[in-house]
């Protein structure tokens, strides 16, 4: 599997290369076009992982001053993954339907705050036979996923202490996120440099016994940094971003903790025409958890790959597709869906 994400990885690669592209807009000043790339506001959506403060992805400029960026985000995410050990077994099987709204506001040139409001629904899906034909194309095993049937909905885990499960749709409202990030560098010529702290503090509102929250606050601290080049005939944009959370105490599960988790987070980009940038990203982090499953106690990672098409208003649409790229520490496949506009 790890072989054929390469492939995929390294065949976008070469099609925005070998896309032609227009440096910008004539509707655009330079100073627009170097911040109309930015990254997939993407994060693990695993069932376990899911319930804390881990951010998702943005970029290293803040929203100009006076200015609202509201956003939607929309994701499909299809679970499953299990693993049996002699003291604990873990069985991720279903569906998650998450809707999430997203404010950020500048403040100043110097201050942008914000807000991410979620509801998650947790339910049995309708993707099953579409994600086992996609990996007969290539060549993946469906084996265990024919054996427990499809279409169904069991979050599970259990060892000597505790069993928990959700096996019926729940819905529900998640964790608010409250942000803030300020500059820490700009150069803006060619290359534009950016590069901002970033901070948020989550807010224990979703409830843990259906997986909507973690029972408890989280806290974040990252460096969000872009690099972007412009040339007459292309264009491209670098962005990244580092981070730790310090997670609180989550009463989900009975396994340990790691209260700190690193993140990490790498990004490019390209123009290739007005209206439509391409781009891949890859997600990871630290493991949550002390000696558990491969689905909780490892290093995670996850690629995402599409892009972004512009509209007329100032209205983006990013539309990616999210794969796991470390075996069973991510959701097996995400469509992911941002609506976002500047006032």
């Amino acid at each position: 599997m790890k072989n054929v994400m390469l492939i995929d990885f390294l065949w976008f690669l070469i099609l925005m290369v070998l896309f032609p592209s227009k440096a910008f807009a004539d509707t655009e000043t330079e100073y627009e076009f170097a911040r109309r790339i930015t990254p997939f506001y993407s994060r693990n959506r695993s069932p376990f992982i899911n319930i804390f403060g881990l951010p998702a992805v943005e970029p290293g400029f803040l929203i100009p001053a006076g200015k609202v960026e509201t956003s939607m985000v929309l994701e499909v995410i299809n679970n499953y993954s299990r693993d049996r050990r002699s003291q604990q077994s873990i069985f991720l099987d279903g569906e998650t339907y998450l809707t999430m709204l997203s404010w950020r506001w500048g403040v100043s040139h110097k201050l942008e705050i914000g807000l991410d409001l979620s509801h998650i629904s947790h339910s049995e899906g309708v993707l099953d036979n579409f994600i086992e034909k996609w990996h007969d194309v290539f060549g993946f095993s469906n084996k265990e996923r024919q054996e427990t049937g499809r279409n169904q909905l069991n979050y599970l885990f259990y060892d000597k202490k505790k069993k928990f499960n959700i096996h019926q749709h729940q819905t529900g409202m998640g964790d608010f996120l409250l942000t803030v990030a300020v500059p820490l560098s700009e150069w803006e010529g060619n290359p534009f440099r950016y590069m901002a702290l970033r901070s948020g503090w989550k807010l224990p509102v979703g409830n843990p016994d259906t997986l909507h929250g973690s029972g408890n606050s989280d806290v974040y601290l990252s460096i969000n940094a872009d690099d972007i080049m412009m040339e007459k005939t292309w264009s491209l944009a670098i962005y990244g971003r580092i981070g730790l959370l310090v997670a609180g105490k989550s009463p989900v599960l009975p396994v340990e903790q790691h209260r700190q988790i690193g993140f990490a987070s790498i990004g490019v980009g390209r123009t290739v025409w007005e209206a439509l940038d391409l781009k891949t990203q890859i997600d990871v982090h630290t493991a949550f958890y002390k000696n558990a499953s491969q689905q909780l106690g490892v290093f995670s990672g996850q690629m995402v790959m599409g892009g972004t098409v512009h509209f007329p208003n100032k209205i983006d649409a990013d539309v990616g597709v999210i794969e796991d790229i470390a075996k069973d520490t991510a959701p097996d496949l995400i469509f992911h869906l941002a609506l976002r506009q500047q006032f």
